[in-house]
């Protein structure tokens, strides 16, 4: 899931992948669809999008347990932290704005938008990057599905892109856009373009997106979207980790058999070399962990056995494998002097128990 289709001057090889990677989309879509009927979570809005995206000619899809509570966990830990991150940054402004590199088919904006609606002051300016044919997709879906269109008082299209203002009492606005992330000398030309301000609270996600770049331009990435924005900002990044083990080396042969190789994990193959990348791109207090300890840290052992009444799990040793080998990066340039404060109560909202991760908050030196 990044942005857009290939552009001219890309070879045939590079549009193959092009198209591997857009399928990763569906397949993350389905894997969703699939975690919230087996019981793990409610989601009107994803079931829309795939009642409108996926066939409807064959089978309902369908994933094992391991696969349903990791998707589950992760649908858990992302909304967590986008929900945190939106109080703290909503402290300080009555407009934030969130941008998604490679956003997909992902819910998370109407879950938001819906909750908004009860707002007074507090508005939303949702931004979603994406490749060409799935911003299409999407905003069909859009505008075809009764309970994502009904959130919204005014849509308007062009075929690549979707802007919708959001009913309610505040100015909130969500906009589908087309691009390219490899582009990255066009990256704020088109944040601008899509209305977002340099100079409001902003929230940078990216869920599986900057390890399917080469490692050179996601750098560029998230240095170029660091330095546009100048007040309160935060980047939460979720990828594979790990890639060296026996575990690691089967996960990224299966996915580089797909057509769709993670191009960035042999340079930043774990945590420690992922926060160093931050500071490094100008993100100066930063934290990792992976989904194994935001799992342990977000649910008691009682709370995680609780969960085998969804679906009961055997493979234990294979679930801490599985969840080893994704990591999450939470980056923030905030006030300054309290910068680590803030971030150690977005982690204690997202995932509750204090507990060790990956390495200690690192600040670089001013």
């Amino acid at each position: 899931m990044h942005p857009r289709a290939s552009r001219q001057g890309h070879s045939v090889e590079t549009a193959d992948s092009d198209v591997a990677v857009r399928a990763t989309n569906d397949d993350a879509l389905e894997s969703k669809y699939c975690a919230m009927h087996a019981g793990y979570f409610e989601d009107a809005f994803l079931d829309a999008l795939a009642s409108h995206l996926l066939r409807d000619d064959v089978a309902p899809p369908s994933r094992p347990p391991l696969i349903n509570r990791g998707t589950a966990a992760r649908v858990a830990f992302k909304s967590d932290l986008i929900h945190a991150l939106l109080g703290a940054a909503w402290a300080s402004s009555e407009t934030v704005q969130i941008v998604s590199l490679g956003a997909g088919y992902d819910s998370l904006p109407f879950s938001l938008f819906e909750m908004g609606q009860s707002m007074t002051k507090m508005s939303l300016h949702y931004v979603e990057l994406d490749f060409a044919p799935i911003v299409q997709a999407k905003a069909a879906a859009v505008e075809a599905q009764l309970v994502l269109r009904g959130l919204f008082r005014d849509i308007m299209t062009d075929g690549e892109s979707l802007q919708g203002i959001v009913k309610g009492g505040t100015q909130s606005r969500y906009v589908l856009s087309a691009f390219d992330l490899r582009d990255t000398p066009r990256i704020s030309d088109v944040l601008r373009a899509t209305g977002l301000k340099c100079n409001c609270p902003t929230i940078i996600l990216a869920e599986i997106v900057l390890v399917y770049l080469d490692p050179v331009i996601s750098d560029a990435v998230i240095r170029e979207i660091g330095h546009f924005f100048t007040r309160e900002r935060a980047f939460v990044n979720i990828e594979h980790s790990h890639p060296h083990d026996s575990f690691g080396l089967q996960m990224v042969k299966n996915i580089a058999a797909r057509g769709s190789p993670l191009l960035g994990i042999s340079k930043y193959p774990t945590l420690a070399a992922q926060k160093s990348r931050f500071v490094r791109e100008g993100w100066p207090c930063v934290e990792a962990l992976t989904m194994l300890q935001g799992f342990q840290r977000k649910f008691s052992t009682e709370e995680a056995l609780n969960l085998n009444r969804i679906e009961h799990l055997d493979e234990i040793e294979e679930w801490d494998m599985l969840m080893e080998h994704y990591g999450i990066v939470i980056a923030i340039r905030w006030s300054g002097e309290d910068d680590i404060t803030i971030l150690e109560d977005v982690l204690k909202a997202s995932f509750g128990r204090a507990g060790e991760t990956s390495s200690t908050n690192r600040k670089a030196a001013s």
